[in-house]
């Protein structure tokens, strides 16, 4: 598959967004998403638990969209492994099965029954390892087995059951919760469910959690997705910008503490490196949203046919609007980063080159625009430029950035 069928024919799906499809299509009623009615699905995976927040903008046909930027916690059952294992070390001291091999089967054991069938209700859990003949009566290992009490079990789920807590009041916010929906690995967990219900209360929320195996939810929902689409707008979750520069006005004390970093141009005016922002962060965008940035760019010698050119989009996590590439020493502003580069063949630009005489003689010109929008969840672009008069358009390439 060549890189422009792949950029046409394959869409990427969350898992959140697919499972959503899934249970909403396999359940027996849907009379309870109103208009305006909200639904959160959290999905607690491994290593992340990533929370979205929807919104019902229309019942028929089902229409939903993101009411709020997303969130995604670094916590899951990996964390819960990690501390149970810190526990075993210490309840281990100085019993000779306290080992590393010892400890890494037990863990092994714990993933695999007891964390997943833990309720927060049963008086106690067992791990086995090893051998029948591993007995160790001063610290509760008989015959391969150890027992484990609920508060022990407890300890290692609650540090991240509390980060999760906190992220579903986040996302809450005050709102009114028809419905939680509850997916991914940690989402089976019965004690975790069992919380968020304690958690929830009298709010009138109720937990939902999909009757099938994740991987099936999951697989299927995206399939639901790609045919039905019901999401019809999502959240940004940071600011989209790019870089530009502005006027140098002396009246101002943001522009003499840059005065270093000030740029000259063929037109023998000040400059100072910019960033303009193309959309802000928490902005819902719809399946017919596009931006489309003019640029003018004035090279020393033409370009070449056989070459290509680049542009970078920024994104911007802080909050607020940013104006800024740097700060007034020159350094990165923290929260700005490169999301992607688009990237084009000079080919398809190269009768747009324009000679011109300029302040300091002879320049060469290049007016051109570049358009993106969003085909579902995925960034798109495309190259935009007057020939003749007529406008044309052109492919571009995007590259995401490595780094984040």
């Amino acid at each position: 598959m060549s890189r422009t069928d792949a950029e046409t024919r394959v869409d990427f799906v969350t898992e959140g967004e697919a499972s959503v499809h899934y249970a909403l299509t396999h359940s027996s009623s849907t009379e309870w998403l109103r208009r305006n009615s909200h639904i959160l699905v959290m999905d607690a995976g491994g290593s992340t638990v990533d929370s979205t927040l929807y919104k019902c903008v229309q019942e028929h046909p089902l229409k939903l969209e993101e009411a709020c930027t997303s969130e995604c916690t670094q916590t899951g059952g990996v964390f819960v492994d990690r501390e149970m294992s810190n526990i075993l070390r210490q309840k281990l001291q100085g019993s000779v099965y306290g080992d590393e091999d010892s400890l890494e089967a037990m863990i092994e054991d714990f993933e695999r029954k007891a964390k997943r069938g833990f309720t927060g209700l049963s008086q106690t859990s067992v791990i086995k390892f090893g051998t029948p003949r591993y007995n160790d009566a001063e610290y509760g290992i008989q015959r391969g087995r150890l027992s484990l009490s609920n508060d022990e079990v407890k300890g290692a789920f609650d540090g991240v059951v509390k980060q999760i807590l906190d992220s579903c009041s986040k996302m809450i916010n005050g709102r009114q919760i028809q419905h939680l929906l509850l997916v991914g690995g940690l989402g089976y967990s019965p004690y975790l469910r069992l919380r968020i219900k304690q958690f929830l209360g009298d709010q009138g929320t109720e937990v939902v959690v999909v009757d099938e195996p994740e991987k099936k939810a999951a697989v299927t929902g995206a399939v639901i997705w790609f045919t039905q689409n019901l999401v019809s707008g999502r959240a940004l979750r940071y600011a989209i910008g790019i870089p530009s520069t502005i006027l140098f006005d002396g009246r101002y004390a943001e522009h003499l503490q840059r005065q270093s970093l000030v740029l000259s141009n063929p037109d023998r005016k000040l400059y100072l490196p910019s960033l303009t922002l193309l959309v802000r962060k928490g902005a819902i965008i719809e399946e017919n949203w596009e931006a489309e940035w003019h640029c003018r760019w004035n090279p020393s010698l033409p370009l070449q046919a056989n070459g290509q050119f680049s542009a970078i989009l920024l994104a911007w996590d802080g909050p607020g609007d940013q104006k800024w590439l740097t700060d007034p020493r020159g350094d990165p502003v923290f929260g700005l980063r490169t999301l992607s580069t688009i990237v084009a063949s000079n080919s398809d630009i190269y009768s747009a080159m324009k000679a011109a005489t300029g302040p300091t003689g002879h320049v060469w010109r290049l007016d051109f625009s570049i358009r993106i929008w969003f085909k579902r969840a995925q960034l798109r672009a495309q190259l935009v430029w007057r020939d003749n008069g007529q406008r044309r358009t052109g492919p571009v390439s995007i590259i995401p950035a490595t780094k984040f």
